[in-house]
């Protein structure tokens, strides 16, 4: 029984005989083998029973709760990456593996700079670039050139950026948008998520009426999709971005 923060409870049963590591009132967090599954009590093969409830008694009420960082889905159908996800009858459920084919290139050190150029139909060449900060506060940030940045981290097999600061910059806001959300893991080839619509390059007339309709903000529809070029060492990512009557590719 592990007792949480906000005063609920954690059950694991049907552990293996003499493999729990752990003691009575001793402190643990996440990633912390506490024992190994096995078949005691009444179980019909090895497995582990997992519960949240109310109080610390056998019996006691259950507690709604989800799963974080997981591919589940539909045995017979294509599986996806849930950030957050409380999985259905028959679903397989399997834990975000990193992979360092995309963990390491993908990886933000302080102090990493990113260089880009684009060339225009009229020839015209810009190059951009971004940089990655330390701030006051702890955070990692990426920055752009002109000022404007966001915070990310890099956690349980994924890169995801937030808080968007700084003036306006389409460029930094089209790469948020890309690469915004990706897990570092090759069993995953489609996700979903829900950046700020902020994010858009709205038009002025757009950007006003988004401000009076959405005050408090308001997110996107993203699908992301990626695959491994055949007989090449390069991925491509694809993300697809819908907010109501406005659709974008990216």
């Amino acid at each position: 029984m592990i007792q949480l923060s906000s005063g609920l409870y954690i059950l694991l049963a049907h552990l293996k005989q003499h493999s729990i590591k752990v003691k009575e009132n001793q402190s643990v967090i996440p990633t912390e083998i506490l024992a190994a599954c096995g078949n005691t009590g009444r179980s019909p093969q090895p497995h582990l029973h997992i519960q949240v409830q109310r109080d610390a008694f056998l019996g006691s009420e259950t507690y709604p709760f989800h799963l974080t960082n997981i591919i589940t889905g539909p045995k017979e159908d294509k599986q996806q990456l849930k950030l957050v996800s409380r999985p259905e009858k028959n679903d397989a459920v399997t834990p975000l593996e990193t992979t360092a084919e995309l963990a390491v290139p993908l990886h933000l050190p302080v102090g990493h700079r990113l260089c880009y150029q684009f060339t225009d139909n009229k020839g015209t060449t810009t190059s951009r670039k971004l940089f990655v900060t330390l701030s006051l506060l702890g955070e990692f940030r990426l920055q752009s050139d002109n000022g404007a940045s966001a915070a990310f981290l890099e956690t349980n097999g994924i890169l995801a950026f937030y808080d968007r600061q700084g003036p306006s910059d389409s460029f930094l806001d089209m790469w948020l948008l890309c690469v915004g959300l990706t897990p570092f893991t090759n069993d995953v080839t489609r996700w979903t998520d829900s950046p700020s619509a902020s994010l858009l390059p709205f038009s002025r007339v757009e950007r006003i009426l988004y401000l009076l309709l959405f005050p408090l903000g308001a997110g996107l529809e993203s699908s992301y999709s990626r695959q491994k070029a055949e007989h090449k060492k390069h991925w491509s990512q694809n993300a697809e971005h819908k907010f109501y009557s406005i659709f974008l590719t990216e």
